[in-house]
């Protein structure tokens, strides 16, 4: 319960003119605390010696209280004696109360004797989970859990001590506070607590002891440069400046790095790192490439905290020669009457494997004795036309950087007297996978210099743009390099490379992924009868399949009748309709499907003929017999007639 008093020592206000003696009122305390829905007493007193000089007559029975000019009901007051009123009431909003004591001068007149304010909150809990850490031996910060919110202004003292030494203290209001050295001290066992204080109470953290050096969290080491040497084409080395006096304090590093367009970081193992140093040169790095660095560092005996890491500090290595053959294949074109031919021949872009700027390649065709061509051909360039005599040829190609050549990439062009088509020795299978699309193949039985995949989308369209990987000798599978996109439809083509030069490809299509046909088959009748039709549709366009076609749904309905489904094989595009019936219109559509689902092409109407074919000659005939007859007949009877 919280008790004050308001001593009235004539406090009153005359609202109708009369005299004010402010000079005889104070007020005590000038700003309680009261705790929320806990009782609150307050007093108001009145000086009677006061207000008969000043020639009033008020007496404590005559008092009534008020919070926030609202009024507190009689039953909570007590008359103490004639000059003292006592109150009992609970605040119940977090906001300032203002309690006053009034009166009503000669019975109508309402005036405030006396007020205070009063402050709502709560006393503060004891502070928990009190933690300190010092930042580079120059800053040390301690934080804490305040606990419930206490509404009303608290202050959190931090007190430090080392034996008997009392230290400087630190002051807030928030659950964090810090102290700047020298205002603490560092391998001494120093003890911390956090004190909370509010006009409702005080409340005391438990004591934290430590060293602060043991607390200690290092500024990140600074990367002050990194050399890149010729000499050594797969090293950086890092040099840094450290953060702390190493004599002082032993460190132990992480440092970490990264390919500039990755964003994996690996790390150099600790126990490569883990003495005091300024230097470390980073090994079997990929040459001519760009490289991400980050640096933090920790006291030697695992104590404390870790760095931050370093601000990220960009390099690259060295160039060295490209360390692989480029990607190579040919298009051979028709021989002509002499046997000479055109050949296109092809290589792709070394990419990371380059290891520098490439300057350009150098292409050589000749026999296995004599070399017949050589050409130094610009970096940019990336295909070469040749023509070519009839004989057996090796072609070998190269890139170059500064720094030297790439090993060669050889390819035979068979001899063209000898053009016998033989069926491929391999099979060959394509789906997808991990979102790519897959292709492997079995191994033929001779042996190969390794194998080339060939594909086109929607190979019937004349925009199709052939594209091409070469895989070693060693592999039976790969995924596709190129832009594929889902709904297309892929020819793919696995050439194995003999050293003859007489490639045998297998064919398989396939799909990145299937999806529903974007239209049906369009129908229309081929011929129609009386109880018989023939239908036939074309197939949807390859590019507007989506997918494999598995089947096909005929459907047909005569007007109001049932409707009958019929499923035909993908290969069919063309139907008989048979047990119809004569001279009815149907209804007819035909669905085509894959394994994602269907899609309806337009429906087609059509009319089954009143008579089959042959009826209508045999009712002409028939007619023509009966009226001969009968007009053989009328002939007989005329004679008949004439005779009697």
């Amino acid at each position: 319960m919280i008790s004050f008093y308001i001593f009235c020592f004539f406090a009153i206000i005359i609202a109708a003119g009369g005299s004010s003696a402010s000079s005889c009122t104070s007020i005590s305390p000038q700003t309680p605390f009261a705790e929320l829905y806990s009782n609150v007493t307050a007093y108001c007193i009145l000086n009677h010696t006061c207000l008969l000089e000043n020639s009033y007559n008020i007496k404590s029975d005559e008092l009534y209280w008020e919070v926030d000019v609202r009024r507190i009901p009689q039953n909570q007051y007590t008359i103490i004696n004639e000059t003292t009123s006592r109150v009992i009431f609970q605040p119940t909003s977090t906001s300032v109360n203002l309690l006053s004591c009034n009166t009503d001068i000669h019975g109508q007149i309402k005036t405030t004797l006396m007020g205070a304010y009063i402050n709502i909150g709560f006393p503060p809990e004891k502070p928990e989970n009190l933690s300190c850490i010092c930042y580079n031996k120059d800053k040390l910060t301690c934080t804490w859990k305040r606990g419930r919110a206490t509404i009303i202004t608290t202050t959190y003292t931090l007190k430090q001590s080392w034996k008997e030494d009392k230290r400087a203290d630190c002051v807030t209001e928030n659950d964090t506070c810090t102290l700047y050295f020298p205002d603490f001290q560092l391998f001494i066992d120093t003890t911390f607590q956090v004190v909370a204080k509010n006009g409702l109470g005080t409340a005391e953290s438990d004591e934290l002891r430590l060293d602060i050096i043991d607390i200690l969290k290092p500024n990140p080491p600074e990367i002050e440069k990194v050399v890149s040497l010729a000499q050594l084409q797969k090293a950086l080395k890092i040099e840094w400046k450290n953060p702390l006096k190493e004599s002082l304090f032993p460190i132990r590093y992480n440092l970490r790095y990264r390919k500039k367009d990755s964003t994996e970081w690996e790390q150099v193992p600790p126990n490569d790192i883990d003495k005091t140093r300024n230097s470390y040169t980073l090994q079997d790095l990929q040459p001519y490439t760009k490289y991400i660095l980050s640096l933090r560092c920790k006291q030697q005996n695992n104590k404390g905290y870790w760095s931050d890491w370093s601000k990220e500090y960009e390099a690259m290595t060295p160039e060295s020669a490209p360390s692989r053959a480029p990607e190579f294949w040919r298009k051979t074109g028709d021989p002509d009457s002499n046997g000479n031919r055109t050949v296109w021949l092809m290589w792709k872009d070394l990419g990371s494997y380059a290891n520098g700027e490439i300057l350009g390649y150098n292409i050589t065709i000749g026999t296995s004795k004599n070399v017949l061509y050589s050409y130094a051909l610009p970096k940019h360039d990336r295909q070469y036309n040749v023509t070519v005599p009839k004989d057996a040829l090796q072609v070998s190609i190269s890139a170059n950087n500064s720094y030297g050549a790439s090993p060669s990439s050889f390819l035979v062009i068979p001899d063209a007297r000898n053009r016998v088509t033989l069926s491929s020795e391999i099979d060959v299978k394509a789906f997808p996978k991990d979102g790519k699309l897959w292709v492997e193949w079995t191994a033929p039985t001779k042996s190969v210099l390794g194998y080339v995949i060939e594909w086109c989308a929607n190979p019937d369209s004349q925009d199709c743009d052939m594209e091409w990987q070469r895989e070693p000798s060693t592999v039976n599978g790969t995924f596709l390099r190129g832009d594929l996109k889902p709904l297309v439809y892929y020819m793919i083509k696995v050439y194995p490379l003999y050293k003859s030069g007489s490639e045998r490809p297998r064919y398989v299509a396939a799909y990145l992924q299937q999806g529903i046909p974007e239209e049906g088959p369009m129908v229309r009748p081929k011929s129609v009868e009386k109880t018989r039709a023939v239908i036939v549709w074309d197939p949807v366009p390859l590019e507007k399949q989506n997918g494999f076609i598995t089947n096909y749904t005929l459907k047909y309905e005569a007007k109001n009748g049932p409707v009958r489904t019929v499923t035909l094989n993908s290969t069919l595009t063309e139907y008989v309709m048979t047990t119809l019936t004569g001279n009815t219109v149907y209804s007819v559509s035909v669905t085509a499907n894959n394994k994602i689902g269907g899609k309806e092409g337009l429906s087609f109407t059509f009319s089954t003929n009143r008579f089959d074919t042959g009826e209508v000659e045999a009712i002409v005939v028939s007619s023509c017999i009966g009226f001969f007859y009968y007009l053989c007949l009328l002939v007989g009877s005329c004679f008949v007639t004439k005779e009697i």
